[in-house]
């Protein structure tokens, strides 16, 4: 798979993922219970970068004391990737969208190792 399907690919399942959740009310999304004590923003939260396809893997979470969504750590299935600008700005902007549909006032990424992820995350260009 060349760069560019890869990220055309990352892309179109981006946006059937975003109408998936955009069936979901917003007033269910903070309502506990659907996994313990957990909400559907927390499930959401959890879940983002596991699927089938790795890229990339990301254990996140939102801190609701600080409404901080805080990356616990990060995995790359390509070391090159995390040297690759257009990569870095496609995650930086996809995280940027995931805080902002989560409701989160920041990100905290400094458990991202690779530095250029690291650095992209925290000042997307979408998001400038």
């Amino acid at each position: 798979m060349k760069k560019s399907e890869l990220l055309n690919w990352l892309q179109e399942e981006y946006q059937q993922w975003e109408a998936l959740l955009e069936q979901i009310d917003l007033t269910r999304m903070e309502q506990p219970g659907v996994n313990g004590d957990w909400s559907m923003k927390d499930m959401v939260a959890h879940l983002t970068g596991w699927n089938c396809w790795h890229v990339a893997r990301f254990d996140s979470k939102l801190d609701h004391t600080t409404n901080t969504f805080v990356i616990l750590g990060s995995w790359l299935e390509d070391e090159t990737l995390g040297k690759d600008e257009a990569f870095a700005e496609a995650l930086a902007c996809g995280f940027a969208r995931f805080v902002t549909f989560l409701g989160a006032s920041k990100l905290d990424a400094k458990a991202i190792g690779e530095s250029l992820l690291r650095r992209r995350a925290g000042s997307p260009k979408e998001a400038n």
